[in-house]
């Protein structure tokens, strides 16, 4: 069993009543893990050490249940490729540093990317239905194609972000931003929107919306389908 000064011990601070620390072995000479250590600007991190340092696949069906397959907050693993297809479902990422990242047709859904940072990261075609995204980073982050049905983007921020043909439907858009955003093909049916702003996005023929948003009393959408329901 290797010694504890080994070990990563990343404390995660964000949400007092879940409050995480990390078990996994120190990186090098780092003095933290491979997935929380500092990279310098000029580095990328390997993807073969960043995967092996990864909760076992048994391990993380293990857990599952109503909490996280894996914890992975405060991670730091910008301007990473990772491979097609990539399996980060159910995984928590809070405060994670994802910018510049490449996660092309992954699986992040019931993800919690809360307070994540994924600036001009690029998730095309990727699934993060049910994720929380939460007051996440998402300026100019590539969408294009994805799965967002479900999402929780309150108060996040996606200007200029590319959301062309994503699909939006049910997702919680209240108090987030999507500024100049390519809404091109996309569909927010059953949306909530209270306080989102949408200048200077834009939309076609082909964006699909509701006759009524979700707070008319002509609606058939029950609003009280969502986190927390309505008061």
């Amino acid at each position: 069993m290797a010694d504890q000064t080994e070990r990563c011990r990343y404390t995660y601070t964000g949400e007092a009543a879940h409050e995480s620390c990390c078990y996994r072995k120190t990186w090098g000479d780092a003095e933290r893990c491979v997935w929380h250590a500092e990279a310098d600007d000029e580095e990328t991190k390997p993807m073969e050490v960043l995967r092996e340092a990864r909760a076992p696949p048994s391990v993380r069906e293990l857990n599952g249940g109503d909490g996280p397959v894996e914890i992975l907050d405060g991670a730091e693993f910008r301007d990473v490729s990772f491979p097609d297809g990539t399996d980060l479902a159910g995984v928590s990422l809070r405060d994670a540093n994802m910018a510049e990242v490449t996660l092309r047709e992954a699986t992040l859904v019931g993800a919690s990317l809360l307070d994540a940072t994924l600036i001009d990261a690029d998730l095309r075609r990727s699934d993060l239905s049910e994720a929380n995204c939460w007051e996440a980073e998402l300026n100019e982050i590539h969408l294009g194609g994805a799965d967002l049905e479900g999402v929780d983007l309150q108060a996040a921020d996606c200007s200029d972000a590319i959301l062309r043909g994503a699909d939006l439907h049910g997702a919680n858009l209240e108090g987030a931003f999507f500024s100049r955003a390519d809404l091109f093909d996309a569909t927010l049916t059953e949306t909530r929107s209270y306080g989102a702003v949408f200048s200077e996005a834009r939309a076609n023929e082909g964006t699909e919306l509701d006759k009524w948003c979700v707070y008319d009393p002509n609606s058939d959408v029950d609003s009280g389908q969502w986190r927390g329901g309505t008061d």
